[in-house]
């Protein structure tokens, strides 16, 4: 009855804006008078990602939830319509379920535009009163469904976009001591103030792009790599590639690569991978566990006693840049030395690149070696699913807590770092249809990966309807780039239901209607319970 009459109430306010005399084609007129006095809303979608993307909207039937914070004045019965600009998008009566303060709006995506800045705010009535107070607004904030150069024509390649052609402008051979400039095919969705990184090697080169740029078709789109990076970086065979966020940080997924040679004077022999194939390719699932061999050349590359650091790196399509460093010395002249990468570091660059390299100490000067970069394939890495501590299976009985909260683990994660933000999600319904929802925050401290642990007052979980569905996750938001877990989905079970069933007046014997003993009419009667 609450979902039914806040539907009404929402009819009955879009219908008296289409029919006021102060409309324009630009929209509504004065609806908000007065000096807004109300705290904004809050989208918590927005922490993350700074606006509203194409993950935060593509499924018509995951809502957007805004929440509003109860005031002291706020009361049972008041009533909270939400507006997205002028428009009223949702109304919410304040029930005893809203005790914890703070109402949930969940908004279905196809009430935001496919591209656009907006504003939300709320008003406050008390019925039966007609006035109002205001909210501020949150925003404007940005809404952007198109991802930069999709969409992507080979989903089986789940972390490349072969929409994004190879980088162009290098050279067979690419000079030493001197910058280059690559250039960058235009893609499909180019919008101001994207974000283009080009991974050279293992280096990273961002370049934004401009209004002129964006709005120009047939303008070039160029990254200069600098003279250092290159003469950082020798080697054969090296992979260069670029990906792409936009302000609202939809991801391009990677491009195809290109190649580069840089042969400079000095440089030692390149590192071997015996278990990568000819076509620079190192299979995960092939290493069955075992640790990744890499041979460095000795007889006529390193004099006896030489030391030196090798060095594994690349970018995760989970996770900030990874980086093992191994020390090692040259105790006798032979062919090569073999050192050994823990499997973990190889299994973490699935879908990704690893670049290879050392640096060796020769006569008291540091010299690099050439460069060697390998794809690495196989069963990608993920995120696991959140757990409920107490809880098997998919079902969830919120009766069974003991105490007075649920805790919930994020299981640890290879890429913790300090600075991290992880934020949990908890969604769910009522048994009347209204929404459950609550957000916590960690912040990491430490770069030992471990098990996180967040309590979710009892409130949340006894407020949940019976063979509803209980959803919850969490997202990592690591060095400005959000990654997100799978959804830990649970049907709400043995929740008693303490309604109260309806009367009717005249009362049916058994339950059976007899038509000729009433009226056109009936009267049935809810009695007032804790819901209502």
């Amino acid at each position: 009855m609450t979902t039914l009459n806040n539907f009404l109430r929402l009819l009955q306010l879009e219908i008296q804006q289409s029919q006021s005399p102060a409309i324009s084609v630009f929209g509504a007129a004065p609806y908000h008078p007065g000096t807004p006095i109300l705290p904004a809303p809050q989208v918590p979608a927005l922490l993350v990602h700074n606006g509203l993307n194409k993950n935060d909207l593509h499924d018509p039937s995951v809502p957007v939830a805004v929440q509003v914070v109860l005031q002291p004045d706020m009361l049972l019965g008041d009533e909270l319509t939400l507006y997205l600009g002028d428009t009223p998008v949702a109304v919410e009566v304040v029930r005893l379920e809203h005790e914890a303060g703070i109402v949930t709006f969940y908004l279905m995506p196809y009430v935001f535009p496919q591209e656009g800045e907006v504003t939300l705010h709320y008003h406050h009535r008390v019925p039966p009163s007609t006035a109002f107070s205001v909210s501020k607004d949150v925003g404007p904030f940005l809404v952007k469904q198109t991802v930069p150069g999709n969409p992507d024509p080979d989903p089986s390649t789940p972390y490349i976009n072969e929409r994004l052609t190879p980088a162009t402008g290098i050279p067979a051979v690419v000079p030493a001591g001197r910058p280059l400039t690559v250039t960058i095919p235009r893609y499909m969705n180019i919008a101001e103030n994207d974000v283009i990184v080009l991974h050279w090697s293992n280096q990273e080169i961002r370049k934004t792009v401009t209004a002129v740029e964006a709005s120009t078709p047939g303008m070039a789109l160029t990254v200069i790599v600098s003279a250092d990076i290159i003469d950082s970086a020798p080697g054969l065979g090296l992979i260069v590639r670029y990906d792409i966020h936009d302000t609202v940080m939809n991801w391009s997924l990677y491009s195809l690569e290109a190649f580069a040679d840089v042969i400079p004077p000095g440089a030692l022999d390149a590192p071997g991978l015996p278990q990568a194939t000819d076509d620079d390719e190192l299979d995960v699932d092939e290493l069955d566990g075992d640790d990744v061999a890499v041979q460095i050349p000795v007889n006529g590359n390193l004099p006896v006693g030489t030391t030196g650091t090798l060095t594994w790196t690349g970018i995760p399509v989970l996770g900030p840049r990874l980086t093992f460093t191994l020390d090692f010395q040259i105790v006798k002249a032979g062919t090569r030395i073999t050192l050994y990468v823990p499997y973990a570091q190889a299994a973490a660059l699935v879908g990704s690149t690893a670049t290879v390299y050392y640096e060796a100490l020769i006569g008291g000067v540091s010299t690099p070696s050439q460069r060697i970069s390998v794809a690495v394939i196989g069963q990608p890495v993920t995120l696991e699913k959140p757990t409920l501590v107490g809880v098997t299976g998919n079902t969830y009985n919120p009766a069974l807590i003991g105490g007075t909260h649920q805790e919930v683990t994020v299981p640890q994660y290879g890429f913790t770092a300090s600075g991290q933000t992880v934020i949990l999600l908890w969604e769910g319904r009522t048994a009347t249809g209204s929404p459950v929802y609550i957000q916590q925050t960690h912040e990491v401290t430490s770069d030992t990966p471990q098990d996180i642990r967040f309590m979710i007052d009892v409130l949340y979980a006894k407020g949940l309807g019976t063979n509803t569905t209980l959803k919850v996750s969490y997202t990592i938001i690591a060095e400005g780039t959000s990654y997100a877990s799978p959804i830990l989905e649970l049907t709400v079970v043995g929740v008693p239901n303490n309604l109260p069933k309806p009367t009717t007046e005249p009362v049916f014997q058994g339950g059976e209607i007899d038509p000729g003993a009433v009226g056109p009419t009936f009267k049935v009667v809810v009695e007032p319970n804790p819901v209502l």
